[in-house]
């Protein structure tokens, strides 16, 4: 994952060198700004997230468990 460092809202250089990360892996402009584009990325990558379970290490285990 990406390394946001504070998660108190707050947009720091870390949050803004972690979203150029992202806008980079996604073949966005690196900006480091949190523009509609990079918006629907986002988004669109966590839905995706959420809805495969892989991304929960406890699922994923208690799957492996019952196989």
């Amino acid at each position: 994952g990406y390394k946001p460092g504070r998660t108190d809202g707050y947009f720091s250089k870390d949050a803004q060198n972690a979203l150029k990360a992202f806008q980079k892996k996604e073949h966005l402009k690196e900006s480091g700004n949190y523009d509609q584009e990079s918006y629907y990325h986002l988004l669109s990558a966590y839905v995706y997230a959420v809805g495969t379970k892989s991304y929960d290490p406890i699922y994923s285990k208690a799957l492996s468990m019952l196989k």
